[in-house]
């Protein structure tokens, strides 16, 4: 929607998004024109597959060569590579869920158009395989996904390492074990609350409080008793041969004062 100078009328972009029922999610978040964006965003990607496939393989030389002795035999493994940490995006997402809540999404950006030595990198089954987003929704419609990703019950998951199905993270009650909680909601803070995150697999599991790590348990359970309120959030990563990788990042529950 452009204004009268030929540029983008944000402030009514936002608006016709809104008033469609629609998600306005900020991609490739490191090249915004203005950060203000943030503030009318519903949430923003906390990885792009297509910005760090350019970064790995464009700027890299060891990625070329094995992109160029390698990928035809092992394409799968040839994207390990790509699982990296989103630092800076993590970074700036912690700073605005201190505020309120802002989903965190991650993007497959799946186009099929990189092509080097005249061989196809971003092929559509790889990446639509690699990288996936999980809703808890109670049904498959669009309705029900976009309730559920507006709402922060999602987490993204590097599926080329394993699959995340069963994953979970939320407040219980110390004593009933009563439910309080689920990834995405809101909650007063009280006693007796305790955070529950569940690996279907063996993992590093990491929990942070305002972007800053609080407990870490190398396995399929992790349980916190909280002390404190704020913004809790889960990663998880996975050991791929010597080295950890991530593999899930949830979005937060968030425990206010």
């Amino acid at each position: 929607m452009p204004d009268a100078t030929g540029g983008w009328d944000w402030d009514t972009l936002f608006k016709a998004i809104r008033a469609q029922g629609a998600l306005s999610i900020i991609a490739h978040p490191r090249g915004l024109p203005n950060p203000a964006y943030f503030q009318q965003a519903d949430g923003m990607e906390i990885y792009d597959m297509a910005d760090t496939m350019r970064d790995q393989i464009v700027y890299a030389p060891r990625a070329l060569l094995d992109f160029a002795f390698a990928y035809a035999d092992y394409p799968e493994e040839f994207f390990i590579p790509l699982v990296e940490r989103p630092n800076w995006n993590l970074v700036q997402w912690d700073s605005i869920t201190k505020d309120r809540r802002f989903v965190g999404l991650a993007g497959n950006d799946a186009h099929q158009n990189l092509r080097i030595f005249g061989r196809q990198v971003d092929r559509y089954d790889l990446v639509f395989r690699a990288l996936n987003m999980h809703v808890l929704a109670p049904s498959l419609t669009m309705e029900h996904l976009i309730a559920g990703m507006r709402e922060g019950r999602c987490f993204a998951a590097f599926s080329l390492l394993a699959d995340a199905a069963g994953f979970q993270f939320v407040a219980r009650d110390r004593d009933t074990g009563e439910l309080r909680a689920l990834l995405g909601q809101e909650l007063k803070m009280q006693e007796g609350l305790v955070f529950e995150v569940h690996s279907p697999i063996p993992g590093s599991l990491l929990l942070l409080r305002d972007g800053i790590p609080v407990q870490r348990e190398e396995g399929r359970l992790l349980r916190h008793a909280v002390e404190r309120s704020g913004v809790y959030r889960v990663e998880v990563s996975l050991k791929v041969v010597d080295r950890w990788r991530p593999w899930i990042f949830a979005n937060p529950i968030y425990l206010r004062a």
